[in-house]
């Protein structure tokens, strides 16, 4: 397809004032929508094939002041009776990148292909538009343009109907959401570490498989040492994993700092109970802010929708301990280790102790929060489960 592009603007200002989506049409028909959410540093292209299906997905994230990186690609829609035989797949090519490294996953003759590794990304880097600059902006993504069969010319004109102020659009009726990384939920947070108070939420695997139902629990506080850290430098992992894994970027100063458990115990099966967050008490102040806990090299701003970095656990078990005695903990526990081991051990040499607990409902992955007081200082690291799928409610204490 070729010829004059003509754009209609649809827009919404949130809180920073920066979302907005522009539709660009061709020859009477919708070519493509692209999302700019400025404060989420988020744009996104959407290009329409025939009769408006979308057929070629572009996320990008701005990585740097003037230039997007595209941290997803997602090419060739599958016909339905194709989905029926990859559940949950809906692109043929799905390519996932970030700053010197790429996955690829990309259907072929009915069977999958998957590869991933370190890669040359230069051409991941697309210029920072200006606004109303779209059509330049769409010819940034070739392979976009080809899935879906496009030709439209370089030179082709941009007719710009809208304007930075244009007419709004409800939140409720745009076509579209910047992808969030999950974020902490301090209202949550604070519920785990509050002894006596009862949530409720509704679940349809785990216990309840097959059956849609509202879990209720209460939450129990239990202290499970003190942590003598050396150094300040935290380490949250499964430790039956003996490789070596870098402390988080965020320190404390060296001391000795109590870990509380939040353990729910289910109204329907008293002698039940799961640990739903285990907490290193840095400060004992209530925080205002949550962040994430990240490692070294860790960017949040590549993270997909609901994503988050975590540890991973594959033995039940997760832990804290000082950086400083990683090396010993790891010829300390290959020797000791039980699966599902909890509590403490201590490395001779230097007095650290790695305390130990069981992880919610087992192996997964898990992301620890930092809460922070209205001066900036750390007053804790939180662990959380991921135990209570969905909207948590808190409810009346017995």
């Amino acid at each position: 397809m070729a010829g004059p592009l003509s754009t209609a603007l649809a827009e919404e200002r949130d809180a920073a004032g920066e979302q907005y989506a522009v539709l660009l049409s061709a020859a009477g028909r919708p070519v493509a929508l692209i999302e700019v959410a400025r404060g989420e540093l988020h744009y996104g292209l959407r290009i329409f094939g025939e009769e408006s299906r979308f057929v070629s997905e572009v996320d990008c994230r701005l990585l740097e002041e003037d230039r997007l990186f595209m941290t997803e690609q997602r090419l060739g829609p599958l016909p339905d009776d194709e989905q029926l035989t990859h559940p949950g797949r809906k692109w043929r090519r799905v390519v996932g990148a970030r700053p010197g490294y790429v996955q690829e996953k990309e259907e072929i003759a009915g069977a999958l292909r998957h590869s991933h590794g370190p890669a040359d990304t230069r051409e991941y880097w697309v210029g920072l538009p200006e606004f109303g600059d779209w059509g330049r902006f769409i010819h940034s993504f070739p392979s976009a343009l080809n899935a879906a069969g496009l030709d439209v010319a370089a030179t082709a004109a941009l007719f710009d109907v809208s304007a930075p102020d244009g007419p709004s659009l409800a939140f409720g009726e745009r076509p579209w959401q910047p992808s969030r990384a999950l974020a902490p939920d301090p209202a949550h947070l604070g519920r785990l570490f509050a002894a006596g108070t009862q949530l409720a939420y509704k679940t349809t695997g785990g216990r309840g498989a097959g059956n849609e139902r509202i879990e209720r629990v209460t939450v129990e506080v239990a202290g499970a040492g003190t942590l003598r850290m050396p150094s300040g430098r935290v380490v949250a992992k499964d430790p039956t994993w003996f490789t070596r894994v870098d402390a988080f970027t965020v320190t404390v100063p060296p001391g000795e700092y109590p870990v509380l458990l939040s353990v729910v115990r289910f109204a329907d099966s008293p002698g039940h109970t799961r640990v739903a967050a285990a907490k290193l008490v840095i400060r004992d102040e209530p925080p205002e802010t949550w962040e994430m806990a990240l490692l070294p090299g860790q960017d949040p701003r590549l993270l997909g929708n609901q994503e988050f970095y975590g540890f991973g656990v594959d033995a039940g078990t997760g832990c804290f301990y000082d950086d400083s005695a990683a090396e010993a903990f790891s010829e300390i526990m290959h020797d000791i280790l039980g699966e599902g081991m909890s509590g403490s051990i201590t490395d001779p040499d230097s007095g650290a102790n790695l305390i130990a607990y069981h992880s919610g409902w087992g192996d997964g992955s898990y992301p620890t929060w930092i809460g922070r007081d209205h001066g900036g200082n750390v007053t804790c690291f939180v662990s959380d489960m991921l135990l209570m799928p969905g909207s948590v409610t808190a409810e009346e204490r017995l």
